[in-house]
């Protein structure tokens, strides 16, 4: 039991004297990066999906291109399910901050 002491003593010298230095990591701040970055994938599967939306609607009252047109609107679909996902995943990170937070 002494030793333990001794280092915790020791430790508490070094670091009031600045010989040693504390490394922390701000957890909130890569939680929010995480967070913004799942934000900015769904703003881009959004605008992905709004523009195939657009051209397929383009495609479709031209005539005579029904299938093209088809496929765009079945990307946008997909696009919207990630989108979705997204907005999900997003969900499930609040809730795991608003846990943590108390």
């Amino acid at each position: 039991m002494p030793l333990r002491v001794a280092r915790i003593d020791s430790t508490l010298e070094q670091l009031e004297t600045g010989n040693l230095k504390l490394r922390v990591r701000v957890l909130e701040g890569e939680r929010a990066a995480r967070r913004q970055g799942v934000l900015q994938v769904a703003t881009i599967n959004t605008i992905a999906a709004v523009g195939l939306l657009d051209v397929g609607t383009q495609l479709a009252l031209r005539g005579g291109l029904e299938l093209a047109a088809g496929a765009c609107y079945s990307l946008a679909a997909l696009f919207s399910v990630f989108v979705a996902l997204g907005f999900v995943r997003v969900q499930r990170l609040d809730k795991f901050e608003k846990e943590i937070r108390g």
